[in-house]
């Protein structure tokens, strides 16, 4: 008599793989990164709307900024389903912006010249971070990625070389750039949140 196979599970029917772990879209949350947008855009729009920004607002408008960019990067560090690659760039990354916005907020940002360092290194590592998270997310969001984080690089380049801005050369690039990163940012979280609510519906 011929031995009769053993029944097959249900939940392996069609399926001749292991186990598929669940592999996110992007390096980190959509809504981090809604963060990291949100706060620049209105880091931006509060810096240019100012009647007379002084140096001291300047710094403290630029330290809150820097501490919130900061903490939202610790936090998506912490996530599960990242990379470690990533889960340390990004807590590096929001360490030095929290160092960063703790010297602005504790009059230690006293000049232009370090204002504009302390912009240029947040647009230098941003810009960075955000590179290396394009080449470890799928789909559509990883030119949008790539795209904001050159862009990001190139601003904190411009700002390295030009170290002796005006007041008001200084608040109008930095207003500027950070409305647009942040706008960036934004479309790319909500494209995120697009494919994580597919992925959701698989």
């Amino acid at each position: 008599m011929a031995e009769i196979p053993a029944a097959v599970p249900s939940s392996t029917v069609g399926h001749s793989e292991s186990p598929v772990t669940e592999e996110r879209s992007g390096p980190f949350p959509w809504w981090i990164v809604l963060t990291l947008g949100a706060v620049s855009v209105l880091f931006g729009c509060a810096v240019l709307i100012w009647p007379h920004v002084s140096l001291a607002l300047m710094a403290v408008l630029l330290g809150c900024w820097l501490l919130i960019a900061g903490a939202a990067r610790i936090v998506g560090a912490f996530l599960p389903g990242v990379g470690i690659g990533s889960n340390l760039l990004s807590g590096v990354v929001g360490v030095i912006l929290m160092i960063a916005g703790a010297l602005c907020l504790r009059d230690l940002a006293s000049s232009l010249a370090i204002i504009s360092f302390i912009v240029a290194l947040t647009w230098l590592f941003s810009g960075l971070a955000g590179i290396i998270a394009a080449f470890q997310t799928t789909g559509g969001s990883r030119a949008w990625l790539l795209i904001i984080g050159a862009v990001t690089l190139v601003i904190g380049i411009v700002f390295l070389f030009l170290p002796r801005l005006s007041l008001a050369a200084l608040v109008l690039t930095t207003g500027s750039s950070a409305i647009v990163v942040g706008a960036g940012e934004l479309v790319v979280a909500f494209q995120l949140r697009k494919v994580s609510r597919s992925e959701a519906t698989l």
